[in-house]
């Protein structure tokens, strides 16, 4: 019953969405990953994206870090983009984003991150996407506990990142040619 309701709820969101014509979507993966490989750490990202609105969008940000020690943190949550002249520059503040860190396979508990990304997103090509951005990582030191016990199991994570992102949209979506 939960699943018929929430299918109906998403139908009637969306449906109004849809209508406008400016619905898109699409998914990026960053290429600029290795910064951390001199720390003997490495790192995964990638992101799945759905333009609402003119100006509008939201992500579902997906990451993987692994340390030289064993350590794994898988990353998930929800974003919301704005492009405050529909197109270009963004910014990116995470909604709700939850890690899992793997300490030598012993799953160390649910860790609450939080994030906020500048960035501008370019037109490379028909539907494919540059997007150079800065993350900084909880930003409001609400979660200091989680990013130090993060920093310990992983030497190379960063609370400000530079990434590289590449990715393809269907439809306008907010980039600039």
């Amino acid at each position: 019953m939960r699943f018929l309701f929430l299918l109906c709820t998403i139908i009637c969101i969306l449906s109004p969405v849809y209508g406008t014509e400016q619905m898109s979507w699409g998914g990026a993966v960053d290429v600029l990953s290795c910064d951390g490989f001199m720390a003997g750490d490495w790192e995964i990202g990638a992101d799945l994206r759905l333009t609402v609105l003119p100006g509008c969008e939201v992500r579902l940000p997906l990451g993987l870090d692994v340390g030289k020690k064993g350590c794994v943190l898988f990353s998930a949550g929800i974003a919301a983009a704005y492009y405050p002249w529909h197109t270009g520059p963004f910014i990116l503040l995470s909604l709700m984003r939850l890690g899992f860190l793997f300490d030598r396979g012993v799953v160390g508990g649910m860790l609450m991150l939080d994030e906020i990304s500048l960035g501008w997103t370019f037109l490379a090509r028909k539907h494919w996407i540059v997007e150079p951005v800065i993350t900084f990582r909880d930003p409001s030191h609400s979660y200091q506990d989680e990013f130090a016990s993060i920093k310990e199991s992983l030497q190379g994570y960063r609370t400000i990142r530079v990434g590289l992102r590449v990715g393809f949209v269907t439809g306008n979506g907010n980039k600039t040619t």
